[in-house]
C-alpha cells in the first residue's frame, strides 16, 4: 500500500496571489456557510429535545461570524442584550408572553431551572406565595456540537478553498 501524497504548491500560489482583504473574504464565506449549517443541527435538535417547538423559539438560535482578525464562529441561543423598544430582528432569542415582556426561554431552556418561589403583589396587598417550579437542562446545544464536531473541520476546510478559487476566478485568475 502507497503512502497518499499530497501537494499545494498551487494553492499556496492562488492565497499568496490574493489581496489580504479578498483571503478574509473567502475565509469569512466559508465561516458563515459552516455556521449556518451548525445552526441547523441545533435547531433540529431543539425539534427533537422540546415538543413545543415552534418558528418563535427557533429563531432564537444565533450563528455569529468573527469579526477583525479572529477568524471562527459561535452558534449561541444567549439573546442579544437590547433596548426597551427594539423590534424585528433585534429581538432574536426572546420569546414575547402574553403580557407582551421579552423573556429569554431559549436560554433558560438550555441551562434549566431551579425551584424559585414567587410573591405577587396586587393592589397594594400580598398574595400567597408559590413555587413556580424547576425545568431540568435540555442538552441540545451538546447534543448538536458532539454530532458536528468531526465534520465541522473538514467541511470548513473544503469550503475555504472552493471559496478562494470563486474568488480568484472573480478577479481574473484561471
Amino acid at each position: 500500500m502507497s503512502a497518499l501524497e499530497y501537494d499545494d504548491k498551487n494553492l499556496q500560489k492562488l492565497i499568496e496571489a490574493l489581496q489580504p482583504k479578498e483571503r478574509a473574504k473567502a475565509l469569512r464565506k466559508a465561516m458563515r456557510e459552516e455556521a449556518k449549517k451548525v445552526a441547523e443541527r441545533v435547531k433540529s435538535a431543539i425539534k427533537d429535545e422540546v415538543k413545543t417547538a415552534n418558528a418563535d423559539l427557533l429563531r432564537g438560535v444565533r450563528a455569529q461570524v468573527y469579526k477583525g482578525k479572529t477568524a471562527g464562529f459561535k452558534v449561541t441561543v444567549a439573546p442579544k442584550r437590547l433596548g426597551k423598544n427594539a423590534q424585528g430582528t433585534a429581538a432574536k432569542g426572546y420569546h414575547l408572553n402574553r403580557w407582551k415582556k421579552r423573556k429569554p426561554v431559549l436560554l433558560w431552556l438550555s441551562l434549566g431551572m431551579t425551584k424559585t418561589s414567587d410573591r405577587h403583589t396586587r393592589g397594594g396587598g400580598r398574595r400567597k406565595e408559590h413555587r413556580t417550579g424547576a425545568h431540568k437542562a435540555r442538552r441540545f446545544m451538546s447534543v448538536a456540537g458532539a454530532s458536528m464536531d468531526g465534520t465541522v473541520r473538514k467541511d470548513l476546510a473544503t469550503a475555504v478553498v472552493e471559496n478562494l478559487v470563486k474568488i480568484s476566478r472573480e478577479y481574473g485568475g484561471r
